[in-house]
């Protein structure tokens, strides 16, 4: 219980800080990514105004194309409750299939294959059944699972088969995962987990054990975006009061670190492992990867949630409207990107993001 308020009151510091101040309704976005073969970005949440979900409105399923950043679809999904809410979404590995997690255990699978009538039509869906909270979902890199993550009084990881969706099994051990990713390797089913009680990561071995990196990093803060580089030596965190570290996995080693503003909720790197880029209450930023520096904060002040395309360095943008720029014009101070933009429209007012940090 006294976990469960902290958490309470720490997601309601973040959302007085991040939220905007338009009045009308914006379409919040919990969770951003690009489908595997790069053709969609799904973005899943919900309608808000000042930061809180309204009640009984459903949640979003926003998909753009990923080379142009065209709306392609903005579908409704119905919630188990008023006040539920869309906590997370995973691609499949070929692209073909978005698993999109409600607060009330509950995975819808959507069909974006060529063959899909219509486009996001729901394949299934199941129950999860491990957690008192949901927080989590992801694929592992060969689809032969899914994993879900999420906290309760003696939470564990829980997998479900990545073809059938049949109940697999837990984790051996306690794990607590907010944000997740798995190893790029699919030889080493091994994920990354970060949860805002604890600073740094862990690292959960399928089948194995579980091991704790970056421990002395950010002491008394709370750990959420995280990601590997494209080998997966190398595990960029990102903290609350912050701070990012870049851990060598393998000896625990911090190879360097960085300093922005507070909220860090989104790091991604570049496809030659020498940039990062961060969104946090800075904004958007682009950082050196091996010396800690930071090179640019290009002009995305409102920037809510970003993704990279799988094979170049396409970044999609969304500031309550999609847009796609090439990192490498973002390392040009002088100019201004060139972006690709394309709004979400509502008679009802005008969409923006809720530079949402915490996955609820």
């Amino acid at each position: 219980m006294v976990r469960l308020m902290r958490c309470l009151l720490l997601m309601i510091w973040m959302l007085i800080l991040t939220a905007p101040t338009q009045a009308q309704g914006y379409v919040a976005i919990s969770s951003l990514s690009y489908s595997s073969d790069g053709k969609y970005v799904a973005g899943v949440g919900g309608l808000a105004v000042n930061g809180e979900y309204i009640a009984g409105e459903g949640g979003r399923v926003v998909i753009w194309d990923g080379e142009t950043a065209q709306l392609v679809a903005d579908i409704t999904l119905e919630l188990g409750s008023p006040q539920g809410l869309l906590i997370d979404a995973a691609w499949s590995p070929g692209g073909d299939r978005l698993a999109v997690l409600r607060d009330d255990f509950m995975v819808r699978v959507l069909d974006f294959s060529n063959d899909a009538q219509p486009l996001g039509a729901l394949l299934t869906e199941f129950e999860v059944t491990t957690f008192m909270g949901v927080r989590s979902i992801a694929w592992s890199p060969d689809g032969s699972l899914i994993a879900i993550g999420g906290d309760g009084t003696s939470p564990k990881l829980e997998f479900r088969d990545g073809a059938a969706y049949e109940y697999v099994g837990v984790s051996t051990y306690p794990a607590i995962a907010y944000r997740m990713t798995w190893h790029p390797d699919p030889q080493r089913n091994l994920i990354a987990g970060t949860n805002p009680y604890f600073n740094g990561a862990t690292l959960y071995n399928i089948g194995g054990n579980a091991i704790h990196v970056c421990s002395t990093c950010a002491p008394d803060v709370g750990a959420l975006p995280l990601a590997w580089n494209h080998d997966g030596s190398l595990l960029a965190i990102g903290h609350t009061d912050g701070s990012i570290f870049i851990v060598d996995a393998e000896t625990d080693t911090v190879v360097t670190s960085m300093q922005t503003a507070i909220g860090v909720r989104d790091l991604l790197w570049t496809h030659d492992d020498q940039h990062l880029v961060s969104v946090s209450r800075s904004g958007l930023q682009v950082w050196d990867s091996l010396t800690g520096r930071l090179l640019n904060s290009p002009p995305f002040p409102d920037a809510g949630r970003i993704a990279i395309h799988p094979f170049r360095d396409d970044l999609f943008i969304y500031t309550g409207e999609g847009a796609i720029v090439n990192v490498a014009t973002l390392l040009e101070p002088a100019s201004t990107p060139t972006a690709t933009f394309t709004p979400l429209s509502r008679a009802d007012g005008w969409l923006t993001a809720w530079n949402q940090v915490w996955h609820w």
